[in-house]
């Protein structure tokens, strides 16, 4: 801080005058009339000296630094997982020759069926009978009117299964979960296209629905397929679902 120095003012001292006052002679022999005595004028007072001015203080203001600013991020919206189900699953038209596990050999017919992408490059399981003996294969993504092209790239008759992969890449996909934490009460849900009229497969809807894990290890041979045990559950399923996904809750 800067301060200026006060610059004091001094009065000035009035002198005092005498006036002296001159008596003029006479021719008489009366004595001299003694001078008037001088009077004594009032000294003037000194002028009062000012006050001291208070000396200028200088201030500096320290500049106010800004204040942080707070930013807030908002979290992003977390996706929901039967969501993700919903965009990994797809629908599958197939025209060719088929078995179909309740109808028998169908010769020169479509059929539809569901499968799931594993894989966001594109790799999608389903039934090995939703795709076997198909002439051309056309995929469908929930929403979309125009098929993806799609090649299969193995089967197996013995566990009813099939690979196929997608033209592309960047799909969402699901994970496999862990068998162990598979328990009888266990909330699931089945994903997929059923058949909403047997008499054409345009249409078509995605459906979920729910249920239950009844029994966690049942026999899984039938007249189509050789494998040893399967989930049992009651979410309910029609012809379209085959090759769809149950999921969780988790997706």
């Amino acid at each position: 801080m800067f301060t200026k120095t006060p610059k004091l003012v001094t009065a000035g001292v009035v002198s005092v005058s005498l006036v002296l006052a001159a008596c003029g002679g006479g021719d008489d022999d009366s004595a001299d009339e003694p001078a008037d005595e001088p009077t004594e004028e009032t000294a003037e007072e000194p002028a009062e000296e000012p006050a001291e001015e208070p000396a200028d203080e200088t201030t500096t203001t320290m500049a106010e630094e800004p204040a942080e600013e707070t930013t807030t991020t908002e979290a992003a919206p977390a996706v929901d997982p039967l969501e993700n189900v919903r965009a990994s699953t797809v629908k599958i038209e197939a025209v060719g020759t088929f078995v179909d596990p309740n109808e028998g050999a169908q010769f020169n017919s479509a059929g539809v069926g569901t499968g799931f992408i594993i894989d966001e490059t594109g790799i999608v399981v389903t039934n090995n009978h939703v795709v076997t003996g198909a002439a051309t294969i056309a995929v469908y993504l929930d929403g979309e009117s125009d098929p993806v092209n799609a090649q299969v790239l193995g089967v197996s008759e013995c566990s009813d299964l099939a690979v196929i992969d997608l033209d592309g890449d960047g799909y969402s996909s699901l994970v496999f979960g862990d068998p162990a934490e598979v328990t009888e009460g266990l909330d699931v849900y089945a994903a997929g296209f059923p058949v909403v009229d047997a008499a054409s497969i345009e249409t078509v809807d995605y459906t979920l629905t729910r249920g239950i894990v009844s029994n966690t290890s049942t026999p899984g041979e039938s007249s189509w397929a050789s494998v040893d045990e399967v989930l049992e559950h009651d979410a309910r399923i029609r012809g379209g679902n085959s090759g769809g996904p149950l999921v969780d809750t988790a997706g």
